[in-house]
């Protein structure tokens, strides 16, 4: 009997043990799954709330609290899956923001944002750092998954006077189909201005292309509330020194950097813009690299851009298959006649050219540098080779004249 009741007692101990045993694991595991984003600088309420699981929910804390005269730091140290309604960072008080990863490897901010929406928001938002780092194995990238063309999709949304922030050393991807001239694009700078414009905003060293095999039409969309400078037209924004590769729709015009009425001014240097794989379309559309489509531009400077190959390192071939009127410029230019846009120091070479397309004049198929309506100063670019035969190819099956412009 004794000894029935110590067994008894033992298998109760045990038991016990056990299920706080479980519990244990499950809250270390829990904690260990909220741990992927750290705050720290911000006031005692935010910090008391850090680590969170994902950059929305710190957002989400940062908007809630004042941050006057603080310099915020925000650690990704584990990958995180963002909800759908994505992260939103409003105006605040605070001097300086700065989100990079940590740890020592490579962190990822993803999700599958609602279309019309970016993954990202800064809504007024000033002085915010995304920097990627690539430095001792830390290296982030910030990439939505929704493929749509509704208008606003994207991975990274500036307005209602963001201004003054850096993306810069990340990675940047999205797989937005909208055309040319429609809001959306992996990165998109918008409208609701209040009274500046989105202003002094800098893409930098980054990588930007498709969020898996899905292609974005563009990447880099510009559109905003007036073209008022000073007012609330967006200005003085670089796009300086990125990767700009796989963009391309078959059935809708297409580009890297999309620029429309809102954006004044825009400087647009050193970037390389290429394809991975020939692009084949199945609609005859137009696509471009640089598309500068704003009458009322107050000043455009695109220099030192390298359009064509299949890397950045310069080799391989732009592959683009087109039918009938389908149609390929590298820089397109249609600005105002008061302020010159300047057009120097470009290269355009490494392309290929084939299929069924034909043209001539403004309609020709290949029109390496075209302004079309407005001011321009072009200068020191380089189209094709006069040393590397077959710099720029161009084989067509129809019987129809084409200009090679």
């Amino acid at each position: 009997m004794n000894s029935r009741n110590s067994s008894t007692s033992l298998l109760r101990r045990t038991s016990r043990w056990c299920k706080a045993a479980l519990l244990g694991a499950a809250f270390a595991w829990a904690g260990t799954a909220g741990a992927q984003v750290t705050v720290t600088g911000a006031t005692a309420g935010v910090n008391a709330g850090s680590p969170y699981g994902t950059l929305a929910a710190a957002f989400t804390a940062l908007n809630g609290t004042a941050q006057t005269g603080l310099t915020v730091s925000v650690a990704i140290t584990g990958n995180t899956t963002e909800p759908v309604g994505g992260a939103v960072l409003n105006n605040g008080t605070w001097t300086s923001i700065t989100i990079s990863p940590s740890g020592g490897v490579a962190r990822t901010i993803t999700g599958a944002a609602t279309a019309g929406s970016p993954l990202i928001d800064l809504n007024g938002a000033d002085n915010v750092t995304f920097n990627g780092l690539n430095t001792g194995g830390n290296s982030l990238t910030i990439s939505n998954t929704t493929v749509s063309p509704t208008t606003g999709t994207g991975t990274i949304r500036f307005q209602t006077d963001a201004t003054g922030n850096t993306i810069t050393r990340c990675s940047i991807l999205g797989s937005a189909t909208m055309a040319t001239g429609t809001n959306g694009g992996n990165i998109q700078f918008a409208s609701a201005a209040v009274t500046t414009g989105n202003d002094n905003n800098t893409i930098s060293f980054c990588d930007i292309g498709p969020a898996g095999v899905n292609l974005p039409s563009k990447l880099i969309g510009f559109s905003g509330t007036s073209n008022t400078d000073p007012g609330t037209g967006n200005s003085g924004n670089l796009i300086d020194n990125n990767n700009l590769f796989d963009f391309f729709s078959a059935t809708v015009a297409s580009a890297a950097i999309d620029v429309n009425t809102g954006t004044p001014s825009l400087s647009i240097t050193n970037n390389k813009f290429y394809q991975g794989a020939p692009r084949t379309q199945t609609v005859g559309v137009a696509h471009r690299a640089i598309n500068l489509n704003n009458l009322n531009a107050n000043f455009y400077t695109v220099t030192g851009n390298t359009i064509g190959f299949a890397n950045s390192a310069g080799t391989g071939t732009y592959g683009f298959v087109g039918i009938a009127s389908s149609i390929f410029i590298p820089i397109f230019v249609s600005v105002n006649t008061v302020t010159a846009t300047v057009v120097s120091s470009n290269t355009i070479a490494g392309i290929a050219m084939s299929g069924a397309m034909s043209g001539t004049s403004s309609s020709a198929p290949f029109r390496g540098i075209y302004v079309s309506v407005g001011l321009a100063t072009c200068n020191s670019n380089t189209i094709g080779s006069q040393s590397a035969t077959g710099s720029i190819t161009y084989t067509s099956t129809s019987t129809s004249a084409s200009d090679v412009i």
